[in-house]
């Protein structure tokens, strides 16, 4: 439930319903998405109490990463708990029933078109612009975490800041909110993905996460959004 303000969906506006339905794969979990989804959106619009996101399960605000279920983007309660839970099942069920396949790493060389195609997975994730470089999380698309129409990275910008900072890839003076950052999820409904990114990120780096992304190009769209704003934006927005 992490970084809720990071998807598509604002308060008062509508959920897109599907044109056609969704094929679950076997470890998906159905989420049915509550009636009053465009009041709990109000409800966070309206909060003054700080947060990183919101819980559509208990309807209340997530106030930092240590309110989620460890190793999680769930919210920790009792609604959260009993999700996490039935995902947990879901996984080990499928595990147990899914054929162990051969390693394609070890296969004759006519097999090397498989392998290019393998690896050229599209991904969701999340990613910064610091310091003139480029910094890339990300999940190839079949373990994508579903959110309402979306498939999104299991990770938010915070959680994964807090990592990179532990392992020394990123200053510890600096916040992750501080940087130009954006998201990559792909819209089930529409079958495109989505390129959400702060105004700051020149075009030339957009591109770079299009292929690091392995995104089809026809198939993907550049947008803003209103919560990836860096302390420049915020800046000039006051000038």
């Amino acid at each position: 439930m992490q970084d809720r303000r990071e998807k598509h969906y604002k308060p008062g506006q509508r959920n897109p319903k599907p044109n056609k339905p969704l094929a679950a794969k076997e470890d998906w979990v159905p989420i049915e998405l509550p009636e009053n989804l465009e009041e709990m959106f109000e409800h966070w619009a309206e909060s003054d109490r700080p947060n990183v996101g919101w819980c559509l399960l208990c309807d209340s605000a997530i106030g930092s990463a240590d309110d989620l279920i460890p190793g999680t983007s769930t919210h920790n309660c009792e609604a959260g708990r009993a999700l996490d839970e039935k995902i947990r099942g879901a996984e080990q069920a499928a595990k147990a029933d899914r054929k162990i396949t051969p390693d394609v790493r070890r296969r004759s060389s006519h097999h090397e078109p498989v392998r290019r195609k393998l690896a050229a997975e599209p991904e969701v994730g999340i990613f910064w612009f610091l310091d003139r470089q480029l910094i890339v999380d990300s999940t190839p698309l079949s373990h994508g975490e579903p959110y309402a129409n979306s498939l999104t990275h299991p990770k938010g910008h915070p959680r994964r800041w807090v990592e990179l900072q532990a392992a020394g890839s990123v200053p510890l003076e600096i916040e992750y909110d501080e940087i130009p950052r954006g998201r990559v999820t792909y819209d089930c409904v529409e079958d495109r993905f989505m390129v959400f990114r702060d105004r700051c990120i020149p075009v030339k780096v957009i591109r770079e996460v299009i292929g690091k992304m392995h995104l089809p190009k026809d198939r993907t769209v550049v947008a803003g959004d209103p919560h990836y704003r860096c302390p420049r934006c915020l800046k000039s927005e006051t000038l």
